[in-house]
């Protein structure tokens, strides 16, 4: 069965989609790295990303840290909150909005 052009439409437009989030990912990785704050390094280096995986397609990403980074994003009791995961997602999210959507190339069809 041959694909409609609007199928082919969706494939293209899912595979640039899925490239801008991956450059989020990415960028709020890095600065969520630059901006944590350290004593020791473990939770910078428990920050990681990752495509999420579910039943066999792509369906998001995520960055991760370890368990420290909750107490340090949201604060305790005891400790005021110093956040660096969701600050450095919102910088990171400027990269969509910098990004001019690229057009589908449309196939000429040939008039009778």
């Amino acid at each position: 069965m041959a694909s409609s052009g609007f199928d082919d439409y969706l494939r293209y437009s899912r595979r640039h989609l899925q490239k801008a989030v991956e450059a989020v990912r990415d960028r709020t990785a890095e600065l969520a790295r630059q901006k944590v704050p350290v004593r020791t390094g473990r939770t910078r280096a428990s920050i990681y990303e990752h495509r999420i995986i579910w039943i066999g397609s792509e369906c998001g990403t995520s960055v991760e840290a370890g368990v420290a980074a909750i107490f340090l994003e949201f604060g305790t009791v005891k400790m005021s909150a110093r956040p660096f995961l969701g600050p450095a997602a919102r910088e990171a999210v400027h990269i969509l909005k910098g990004t001019p959507f690229v057009a589908y190339p449309v196939k000429k069809t040939e008039e009778p």
